[in-house]
């Protein structure tokens, strides 16, 4: 990306000169968004919480998080799903690899079935309402560097 630099100058910054960005959350509730962003940053976390489709999809473009944090229904015309779906359509290899999970009060199954049409299968939900608890072990489970020795069944909080 060029800047504006003195003529028959061009200078390229890279992404990495935005400040980056840890989680983002995107929610139409205020209160939710608000909650989630609070407890990241008590967590340390960098975090940005926008409220549609439209927001996020800039967000991402202009400062590609680690994770994406998505609430299934997003007002009358997209979901979370189709957010996540553009993530992973993406031409650009670091928009594709950017870590996404799905927060829903939705059936199960509607969620389980919009998954798998959009080929996101192992994409992680977590159900609301949710815990403090519940959430931590989510996101901790998203953002930390996978382990081949132990794996966490999150919906039992219990080692496996």
């Amino acid at each position: 990306m060029s800047r504006a630099s003195p003529p028959g100058m061009s200078v390229a910054l890279p992404f990495s000169i935005a400040p980056r960005v840890d989680v983002l959350i995107v929610d139409d509730n205020p209160f939710m968004r608000a909650a989630v962003t609070r407890i990241l940053q008590r967590q340390g976390r960098r975090c940005v919480a926008v409220a549609s489709v439209d927001e996020a999809k800039m967000t991402v473009l202009d400062h590609p998080p680690a994770l994406v944090l998505t609430d299934y229904a997003l007002g009358k015309r997209e979901t979370g799903v189709d957010l996540l779906r553009w993530i992973k359509d993406q031409p650009s290899p670091t928009l594709r690899s950017i870590g996404c999970g799905l927060m829903s009060g939705s059936d199960r199954r509607v969620i389980g079935d919009a998954l798998h049409a959009a080929g996101l299968d192992a994409i992680p939900v977590l159900e609301k309402p949710f815990g403090l608890t519940d959430l931590e072990v989510f996101l901790d489970g998203l953002l930390s560097p996978p382990r081949n020795d132990v794996r966490f069944d999150v919906s039992s909080q219990r080692h496996l």
